[in-house]
């Protein structure tokens, strides 16, 4: 696995780093001998229970012996290699149970309570946090051996009746538990099998820091003074019960426990078809227990000289004595074995075809050919780990002679050459001896980083690695910067752009308006370099247009006064720019209430303040204003300016932001109507005209004219005698409004008849 170093004292356990950053610091006040104890407030805290920071985590194994001091400069990356659990697979017998904790567990703090060394297992300082969320890995191996209880019988092989085998459980053994934790130790030690899951016993007193238990080295710098610290959490789990089951097909001997930890029974094959013997373990438990090894001579306070510092009490979730238990379900494990025919003979070994050379974590695909001198079918396995019996489950059968492929998925994690196992085995479970490959494993080459450029337009949301991006003027543009496989990154090109880092974000120059720029960052990492450019491109400005005036409506009509009870106005403007309002808007709404053409002070004026939204490109706002009577017939001048009271919007024009015009009052129609009591007259005769005025109002006048009548007409109505009519003649009535002038008419006809002569 590859390991990073951490420096991050901030993360979303960070009350319990401040435990274990307060426990430490009250400790170093008393080694006046080093530094001040306030030294240690400018020190940055990383998760570690520990509480200082730590620059490598390295099992002890794979340093150099007797040299667990040895460390790395702050920059180094360092790469272990977890080596490969032996018989790590279901086809050897092998399994393995996963437990997830998802605690944060403490560790009794009390090397500060006297000169004990190392500390007491009975006083108790204070509890600190060390360990969160533990992944835990709990192997369990078994399987079915020749008599000799050392060369294993693959699973779903064939015996014949008769043989006798060992049923055995495998020791426990430190490798077959593994575990890692995700908040303050990061590596991943081994555990380790011991009755009631107690702590290694103390040896002359002291604790013990064993080098399977070391989770990571951490540093802590007061002024020139640099000390390196290693953090060991031992994990102990109680060895379970172990028991065979489902013998049927077996005779079996008593289960037997074996001096060096294993468990076997021997038992004769006497049934016959596939048998699926049971391996089972049952519940079980462990604890973590938390210890670290202080390079420091510090005899000179009572503390001791350089060892290993800690206790035997088991870690707890609650910040108290009673420790937090890890509870391990029992399980159950089949072991297939057929019981078959002799005389069956075994297939060849397998011709295998590998790949010369693959990269680290590539996928690996073996080819194997077999064939059966019985003509039986065959199948296939390998052994990518080991060459004693297979780790990779087995192929489906297929004909003798026809091959059948194996892969694994994602390859090796580290570069070595590897040599690959083979077996085949035929339907009778006869199982052929092992042939092998060898495949090389390089590593990764450095991939080409990966440059990106991000942008956040006024505090929204950020918007991911965008080409191009079009903004309006006066917008707050930040960008943030990142990469992939990068070391480091800079700005190279856009106004106000300034980046350095890894990652960052940084705000820049918006473009004048009807402008762009280009804002552009480099990076580079162990593949090359690379870049990433936005380019901005800002909108011009907006643009409020000249209010538009709709049709007036009028309030009710007063005949007697001639006037309107109130007139009603809506006007519109729009934005007829290329970019949305910014803010919201003022209005100024004048109106000439007396109708003689101007505005006079004291006249309508009314400015309406927030009254016209933000407005979006090609968007606009209908606006109505309403004035009460009397509102007299006429042309009334109207002003409507928008953008007021000081040109809040930042327009491309400021000059067509006032309407200047006149809103027409017209004359209401009087409704006329006129009549003939006769429309059809001899020659010479006459006839009346009556006329009517519907809604006869002041300023309104009236006439009714035809042939020899020309004379006014009363508003209340009234009649008129015609003089002799001769021919077809035309009565009309004619009012007027004095105001505006608009003359309305109504006539009437009276047509004359022949006359008949008497000879």
């Amino acid at each position: 696995m590859i390991k990073k170093i951490f420096n991050n004292i901030y993360t979303n356990k960070s009350i319990y780093v401040a435990f274990a950053a307060f426990g430490l610091i009250a400790i170093l006040f008393v080694l006046n001998r080093i530094y001040p104890a306030y030294a240690m407030l400018n020190t940055r805290v990383a998760q570690d229970g520990g509480g200082f920071d730590y620059i490598e985590d390295i099992p002890a194994r794979d340093l150099p012996s007797e040299n667990l001091a040895t460390t790395t400069s702050s920059t180094d990356i360092v790469t272990v290699s977890t080596r490969y659990v032996t018989n790590g697979s279901s086809a050897a017998g092998y399994r393995t149970q996963t437990i997830q904790v998802v605690k944060t567990l403490y560790y009794a703090w009390n090397r500060g309570t006297g000169s004990l060394y190392p500390s007491s297992d009975s006083s108790i300082s204070g509890w600190v946090a060390g360990l969160a969320d533990p992944n835990i890995t709990i192997g369990y191996d078994f399987g079915v051996f020749d008599i000799s209880g050392t060369q294993r019988i693959p699973e779903g092989s064939t015996i014949v009746p008769g043989t006798q085998v060992v049923m055995k459980f495998s020791n426990y053994v430190s490798d077959n538990i593994f575990w890692f934790g995700t908040g303050y130790s990061m590596d991943s030690p081994y555990g380790e099998w011991r009755s009631n899951a107690a702590a290694t016993p103390r040896v002359a007193n002291k604790v013990i820091c064993d080098d399977k238990d070391l989770t990571q080295k951490y540093q802590l710098s007061l002024g020139s003074e640099s000390y390196t610290f290693d953090v060991y959490v031992p994990f102990v789990v109680n060895p379970p019960q172990r028991n065979l089951g489902n013998l049927n097909g077996f005779t079996c001997g008593a289960l037997t426990n074996n001096s060096d930890g294993s468990a076997s029974a021997v038992c004769t094959a006497t049934g016959n078809g596939t048998t699926t013997p049971t391996f089972s373990y049952d519940s079980t438990y462990g604890k973590f227990y938390y210890r670290y090894y202080d390079y420091r001579d510090m005899n000179n306070i009572g503390w001791g000289g350089p060892g290993c510092y800690g206790n035997n009490i088991a870690m707890s979730d609650t910040s108290s004595v009673s420790p937090y238990i890890v509870n391990i379900p029992n399980q159950s494990y089949s072991y297939p074995i057929i019981i078959g025919a002799a005389g069956n003979n075994p297939p060849a070994p397998p011709t295998m075809v590998c790949p010369g050379s693959v990269q680290v974590g590539q996928d690996i695909t073996a080819t194997l050919t077999s064939t059966d001198p019985d003509g039986d079918q065959v199948r296939y396995a390998t052994g990518w780990f080991s060459n004693t019996s297979p780790d990779s489950g087995w192929t489906g059968l297929v004909s003798s002679g026809t091959s059948g492929s194996l892969t694994k998925t994602g390859g090796y994690a580290t570069v070595a050459s590897y040599t690959v196992y083979g077996w085949a085995q035929d339907t009778n479970g006869a199982t052929s001896g092992s042939s092998s490959c060898t495949v090389s494993v390089t590593g990764v080459p450095a991939l080409p980083p990966d440059a990106i450029l991000d942008a956040q337009v006024n505090g929204g949301s950020w918007i991911s690695n965008p080409d191009t991006l079009t903004v309006n003027p006066g917008d707050s543009i930040i960008l943030g910067w990142r990469g992939t496989d990068i070391t480091s990154c800079s700005a190279t090109a856009g106004a106000g752009f300034s980046a350095s880092g890894l990652s960052g974000n940084d705000g820049v120059t918006t473009p004048t308006s009807n402008n762009s720029d280009s804002y552009t960052i480099s990076c580079t990492g162990p593949g090359g370099s690379d870049t990433d450019t936005l380019t901005i491109t800002t909108r011009g400005k907006a643009d409020l247009t000249t209010p538009v005036v709709f049709t007036p409506t009028f309030g009710a009509f007063n005949a007697t006064t001639g006037t309107f009870g109130g007139i009603t106005v809506t006007f519109r403007t729009e934005n007829g720019g290329n970019s949305p309002t910014n803010v919201t808007a003022d209005y100024r709404f004048e109106f000439d209430t007396d109708g003689d053409g101007t505005i006079e002070a004291g006249e309508f004026d009314v400015t309406r303040y927030d009254a016209l939204p933000t407005l979006a490109v090609s968007d606009g706002t209908n606006e109505q204003e309403t004035i009460a009577g009397p509102i007299p017939i006429g042309n009334h001048a109207i002003r409507i300016s928008v953008d007021l009271p000081g040109n809040d919007i930042d327009e491309s024009n400021e000059g067509n932001n006032v309407y200047n015009g006149t809103v027409t009052v017209t004359a209401v129609d009087p409704g006329l109507s006129i009549t003939a009591d006769r429309t059809q007259v001899r020659n010479g005769e006459t006839t009346i005209v009556r006329w009517t005025v519907a809604i006869p109002y002041s300023g309104l006048s009236c006439r009714i004219s035809g042939p020899g009548i020309n004379d006014p007409a009363s508003l209340t109505g009234g009649n008129r005698s015609t003089l002799p009519i001769a021919a077809k003649s035309e009565f009309t009535l004619t009012c007027t409004d004095s105001t505006l002038g608009t003359v309305w008419k109504d006539s009437v006809f009276v047509e004359t008849t022949g006359t008949i002569e008497e000879i």
